[in-house]
């Protein structure tokens, strides 16, 4: 019983340290929130959607202001340092 209560402290300690929103690139340019505006996001993770009856890999987007999914094919580069 020890065990699994110090497991499920773990858990929820690890569910609870969420991704720090981070900016992107795609096509040379900064990714902005087609909704709000916002330049952060936290990359959503998805499998293969079916879309008209095709079978395709999509990455998406999610905001961190207003959580608005942007969707692309190719999948956008982390920018380390918005400065630069």
């Amino acid at each position: 019983m020890k065990k699994t209560i110090k497991a499920l402290r773990r858990g929820i300690k690890a569910a609870m340290a969420a991704p720090e929103p981070q900016k992107f690139r795609a096509g040379g340019k900064t990714v902005m929130c087609s909704h709000c505006g916002n330049g952060s996001f936290l990359p959503y993770e998805l499998t293969k959607i079916a879309t008209k009856g095709l079978l395709c890999e999509l990455h998406g987007l999610l905001c961190a202001k207003c959580s608005h999914l942007e969707f692309f094919a190719q999948e956008p580069e982390e920018i380390d340092n918005p400065a630069a």
